[in-house]
């Protein structure tokens, strides 16, 4: 609903959807705790939002929220197709992850274009399809 609103310039720009998920995130019963069960295992610092200045402002920090929030739920990958995000985040991890010991020898030169963007079609699909469908690759 927040991303629909700040796309569309609508009531507060998703402002108040976002800040009810942080507002819960804040709460110190759902803190990660030491082996204690008492002492929090990190330095949380969750704050509200203030107020979004514009679409954009409010997009960036849904978008950031949605990776925090959802993260390791298989969400990730159909935001960044939705939001066009996909070779610009993927190329950014890639070039990260060739920073590492083993990344030349995992990665290579290799790059995320356009055409990764979607799976391929199963061979089955396009053999049943008699040429009606085509490998986008």
């Amino acid at each position: 609903m927040a991303e629909c609103e700040a796309m569309t310039s609508v009531d507060d720009l998703g402002l108040s959807e976002v800040n009810a998920v942080r507002a819960r995130a804040s709460n110190p019963d759902g803190f990660v705790k030491e082996s204690d069960g008492i002492t929090p295992a990190a330095n949380y610092v969750i704050g509200l939002y203030p107020g979004f200045s514009d679409s954009q402002y409010a997009l960036k920090a849904i978008k950031f929220e949605r990776k925090l929030e959802l993260g390791q739920e298989g969400h990730r990958y159909y935001d960044l197709q939705r939001w066009d995000d996909v070779v610009i985040e993927l190329n950014r991890i890639l070039e990260f992850e060739k920073t590492n010991p083993w990344g030349p020898s995992h990665y290579g030169s290799a790059v995320v274009g356009p055409e990764d963007v979607n799976f391929p079609i199963p061979q089955r699909q396009i053999d049943i399809s008699h040429g009606g469908l085509v490998q986008n690759r």
